[in-house]
């Protein structure tokens, strides 16, 4: 009987994906090796224990002659909804504001507790003959009200800083897709396109110069006389400055004013009349909305790909990696279905993480607008420096090494490239724990 019994056990990963099962109840009993319980039917337990668990092979579903399992309708919509993919709830996100280690703003922590629950809205799905659609129809309305408030905040870099701070202090690989990442990406795309929108006024539409008396900095020790430089940007940084002064003591405030200078080094090569490629866009308040709708929405497709894809702890396959190059083309699928058909938000979404027909997927054979690579740059910056189930997080530098790389292959061109480092720099986390406890409020 002893010999039946040892049998009978088969490990619960020849037979089922741990990860599906990952804190879930167990549809069986499941057991040691030496027949001994360790968890029952129902119950949740963590997929490191599930992959070295067993189960008894009568308790396995029934067959059919080929070998398939044999399972009802209702069977295969519970499995549907168990793959499914799921992030953490807004309460769970909400919650950990109150875990931060520095108190920002109130009124920018109640406008973002605001946003956490409009971004969960906007990825609400339902299930409809195994088919994943999206339930709410408030996202051009939700999206327009995010932009509008991103679009106010970033006129003051104490409070911005404390905005995307908070994101960062919470954001993990359990809230990435449905939360984090989308509302990253729009305020780095709304700050980026300001920047742009400042640089192509002053120097382009209108002679709003002022002038610059560059700095001494250990990377750019050389003396110049003033030289001209947007009047607009040139108040934006005085801010800046201020805030950085506010937030930090002495020595981490100098190392960022330092950096802040080398790039005002950097955009003195552009020059009154130039025009480029990124100065192109309208820069208005229409423009910074379908951005923030493109920025929001761009992996909403992704929510047609199940748990055991997106939350896999090793590299993809080939064929994994090719099914996760679909989920622009699904993120446009699924707004169509609940109405949202205005074709730049589209447009741009399907743009994300493409620079040309050479790089980045899906392949265009029309050039990209201006506004998708802006969006693709934060994508990009946002990804690199997050921490997600299936890729290491890289560092800061790294991240902007990469895009400067972007640069040098002319995919991207001069102001798009310097606007990216100066918001990157501006609101990057590598000193976050070394902020005062209290912002001072602009």
């Amino acid at each position: 009987m002893e010999a039946k019994q040892e049998q009978e056990l088969v490990f619960f990963s020849t037979k089922f994906n741990p990860n599906h099962y990952d804190n879930k109840p167990l549809p069986f009993d499941v057991f040691h090796q030496s027949g001994a319980f360790l968890a029952t039917k129902g119950t949740k337990i963590s997929k490191e224990k599930l992959k070295i668990a067993f189960v008894k092979s009568n308790d396995l579903p029934e067959t059919d002659g080929s070998g398939q399992t044999v399972v009802s309708k209702d069977e295969r919509l519970e499995s549907f909804l168990s793959e499914a993919y799921q992030e953490e709830k807004a309460e769970v996100i909400e919650a950990r504001l109150e875990e931060i280690d520095f108190e920002p703003v109130a009124d920018v922590k109640k406008n973002l507790r605001k946003n956490i629950y409009e971004i969960k809205e906007i990825f609400q799905k339902k299930i409809i003959d195994n088919t994943i659609q999206l339930s709410s129809k408030n996202n051009p309305v939700i999206s327009k009200n995010i932009a509008s408030y991103l679009r106010n905040i970033i006129q003051f870099p104490a409070h911005a800083s404390d905005y995307i701070e908070m994101i960062q202090a919470v954001k993990n690989e359990e809230n990435y897709i449905t939360f984090s990442h989308g509302l990253s990406v729009s305020f780095y795309a709304v700050a980026i396109a300001k920047k742009l929108q400042m640089l192509r006024d002053d120097f382009c539409v209108r002679e709003n110069l002022g002038r610059w008396l560059p700095i001494k900095t250990l990377k750019n020790p050389k003396i110049y006389s003033p030289q001209p430089f947007s009047n607009q940007l040139l108040k934006y940084i005085d801010n800046q400055v201020f805030g950085i002064r506010g937030k930090y003591k002495a020595p981490v405030a100098q190392l960022l004013t330092e950096r802040l200078y080398d790039t005002m080094h950097e955009y003195l090569q552009i020059k009154p009349g130039s025009m480029f490629q990124s100065f192109r866009p309208a820069y208005d308040l229409a423009m910074e909305e379908n951005l923030v709708v493109a920025a929001i929405n761009s992996d909403i497709g992704k929510l047609c790909l199940p748990n055991s894809l997106l939350n896999k702890p090793e590299s993809l396959t080939e064929e994994e990696w090719k099914n996760i190059k679909e989920h622009p083309i699904n993120s446009v699928a699924k707004l169509k279905e609940i109405g949202n058909h205005k074709p730049q938000p589209l447009v741009y979404i399907l743009g994300h993480h493409n620079f040309s027909n050479k790089i980045g997927y899906p392949i265009f054979n029309k050039a990209l607008p201006e506004e998708s690579k802006i969006i693709s740059v934060a994508d990009i910056y946002d990804a690199m420096t997050s921490r997600r189930h299936y890729a290491q997080k890289k560092s800061h530098s790294e991240a902007i090494n990469y895009i400067k790389e972007l640069y040098e292959k002319e995919y991207i061109d001069f102001p798009l490239y310097i606007t990216a480092v100066h918001t990157f720099d501006e609101y990057n986390h590598e000193y976050i724990r070394e902020r005062n406890k209290k912002t001072v409020s602009v």
